[in-house]
């Protein structure tokens, strides 16, 4: 069983970019990668590539995976590196010899953790699916993935770092939270606070601030790591803003 290594902002080994659809399939859950993305992100068009260096790991049709590493990536005072972009069909072995390689590499460069799945950053996707109600809708930026890949990381001793819950309100339980808040609202314009429709126009003037907005938000969540302009701007330009409803965001 041969492993295809590549330099991450060079090109992407043979199998890569497949390896997703022969693992989904059908699935109608799954929503697909986009490869033209995937070929973006790992080549210097992106920025990240500046300061970070990553490298691309693959056996064809059986798994790949991905490993990040930066200066900023430190987490408790360690030097860290994210594995990302896992996906696998299900081969122990394969999955040995994938992970064993990436670990060597984080190894070789310093760092003393390994964390994942963080494809780059908390920025972009992140987080496995653990479990899901029957019939669970799945969600852009969400993770979704087969059941089994927690007990394959598993087997690989990796172990639950951190935990998430995403929850969906029905309408009756939202417009009571909306009722509840009207109070706080009134409170907040009466100190001066004012709310408008969140209009192209206004998002786009209002970039840099949000950048840095953005920084402050999520400077405390774990793995967080800050993105330059550039990269906010690629993230969360126009074409970002367009998919917000106008009538109920602000």
């Amino acid at each position: 069983m041969n492993i295809l290594v590549t330099n991450g902002a060079d090109r992407l080994p043979d199998g890569f970019l497949a390896l997703p659809a022969q693992v989904y399939g059908d699935d109608p859950q799954w929503i697909p990668e986009s490869s033209e993305n995937t070929k973006r992100m790992f080549s210097r068009e992106n920025p990240w590539f500046e300061r970070g260096e990553a490298a691309c790991f693959c056996v064809p049709e059986r798994v790949r995976c991905a490993i990040f590493m930066s200066p900023e990536m430190v987490i408790d005072g360690a030097a860290s590196a994210f594995f990302g972009y896992f996906e696998s069909t299900g081969d122990p072995q394969a999955e040995a010899l994938i992970f064993g390689a990436l670990e060597t590499w984080a190894t070789n460069r310093g760092a003393k953790q390994l964390f994942g799945p963080i494809n780059f950053s908390t920025f972009g996707d992140y987080r496995l699916r653990v479990q899901a109600e029957p019939g669970a809708r799945t969600f852009q930026s969400e993770p979704y993935n087969p059941p089994y890949y927690p007990k394959s990381l598993e087997s690989l001793n990796y172990d639950v770092n951190q935990e998430y819950l995403v929850q969906i309100a029905d309408t009756a339980t939202s417009l009571a939270v909306v009722q509840r808040s009207r109070r706080l609202l009134q409170n907040l314009e009466q100190a001066g606070y004012r709310f408008e429709p969140l209009a192209v126009e206004l998002w786009m003037n209002n970039l840099r601030t949000l950048h840095g907005l953005v920084d402050q938000t999520f400077a405390l969540n774990f793995a967080y790591t800050p993105i330059s302009y550039d990269s906010f701007v690629q993230a969360c330009g126009e074409a970002f803003v367009r998919k917000a409803c106008p009538h109920t965001s602000v």
